[in-house]
C-alpha cells in the first residue's frame, strides 16, 4: 500500500508512474484540496498491489483542520 499527498492529479505523470510501478490506484478520483476554495483538485492517492483479488471502496472523508480532505480506503482480500 502507497498512499499520501501526492500533491499531483491522477492523470499527472508522477501517480500515471507510480501505479504503472507498484500497482493501482484504489482512492476516489474526488477533490481532496481546493484552490482557492472553488478549484477543486484530486492531489491525495493511495495504491494497492495484491497478489489475490481485492474490493475496495473508497471515500474522502473531513478535513478536520487540515487545507486537505482525508482519503480512506477498505479492501477486501476475496
Amino acid at each position: 500500500i502507497i498512499g499520501g499527498d501526492f500533491n499531483m492529479v491522477p492523470w499527472g505523470h508522477i501517480p500515471k508512474r507510480i501505479e504503472r510501478l507498484y500497482g493501482r490506484r484504489v482512492s476516489p478520483v474526488k477533490p481532496s484540496f481546493y484552490i482557492a476554495d472553488i478549484i477543486p483538485l484530486p492531489i491525495d492517492h493511495i495504491y494497492l498491489r495484491f497478489p489475490y483479488s481485492v474490493m475496495t471502496q473508497s471515500e474522502t472523508r473531513p478535513a478536520f483542520g487540515s487545507d486537505h480532505k482525508g482519503v480512506v480506503v477498505k479492501f477486501l482480500v476475496q
